[in-house]
């Protein structure tokens, strides 16, 4: 692929918004803190463990999502990454125990380790020859978050209490929305995972299929398919020769028998 010249504007801006908006939740949690210690008795030992265990859930999930995104065309990481922290973060103000507390914060940590890696990975694919201006303006998005994002939720819980903090998921799910149709895949990697249904006349049993043809124009490696009740789920992640169309349609050939069962894409 030609390498383009010039920013994509729209989907640096996009990348912008998604480490912002990941940011600016995950920013609540900090100043929330001397109203956590008060509503649930904390000690030292329990502030400290709420802090470390988002730093410490981003060392064990970045790496291996940066090492996912590398392998693989997925929006799954970019989207469901900042929609973890969206939905779990603000749920700290309906906490009813210190564990509840520490699972949501756990969740929104994830969320926002599993984009970070991914979406700073997709910038240079955009950003044409203004690599340097295109990183500042997506490392800008973080950095303004973390700015904002106290001042707006230490002024929703003083001035609404904090029981009012789950009602400011709703920006971050319009931005949601706008994100779902701007961001594309990332590029490079291997095609994304396709998920694939057939029936098939039995029930309870767990097979590998010999594999899959994909109307002559490749050959997928071994999928392991399971099945259930009259349909099986298949996902072939890989090992398939370039040149082949996903739309021409997929046929099985079933271990031990002769039978052909075709089957249709559920994405794409």
């Amino acid at each position: 692929m030609e390498h383009r010249r010039t920013a994509d504007v729209r989907v640096i801006f996009a990348l912008f918004l998604v480490h912002f908006t990941g940011d600016f939740y995950i920013s609540f949690v900090s100043p929330l803190l001397p109203v956590f210690v008060e509503k649930f008795s904390l000690t030292l030992t329990q502030v400290g463990l709420m802090v470390g265990i988002s730093r410490f859930l981003a060392f064990v999930v970045q790496p291996p999502v940066g090492y996912l995104a590398d392998h693989y065309r997925t929006r799954f990481f970019v989207l469901a990454g900042p929609l973890l922290t969206i939905v779990f973060i603000p749920l700290v103000g309906i906490a009813p125990a210190f564990l509840s507390l520490i699972l949501f914060i756990s969740l929104g940590s994830i969320g926002s380790s599993m984009f970070h890696p991914t979406v700073a990975g997709m910038v240079s694919s955009y950003a044409g020859r203004h690599f340097g201006f295109s990183m500042s303006i997506f490392n800008m998005g973080g950095t303004l978050a973390f700015a904002v994002g106290p001042l707006f939720i230490t002024y929703c819980v003083s001035s609404y209490g904090l029981r009012a903090a789950p009602y400011t998921m709703i920006f971050g799910l319009a931005a949601m929305a706008f994100l779902f149709k701007v961001i594309p895949l990332p590029q490079g990697g291997t095609e994304e995972p396709r998920f694939y249904w057939f029936p098939f006349c039995g029930t309870g049993t767990s097979l590998e299929i010999d594999y899959v043809n994909l109307d002559s124009d490749g050959f997928a490696n071994l999928c392991c398919a399971v099945f259930y009740d009259l349909y099986t789920r298949v996902v072939c992640k890989g090992g398939v020769f370039p040149g082949f169309h996903w739309d021409h349609g997929i046929s099985v050939y079933r271990s031990g028998c002769n039978e052909r069962t075709n089957c249709r894409s559920l994405v794409g």
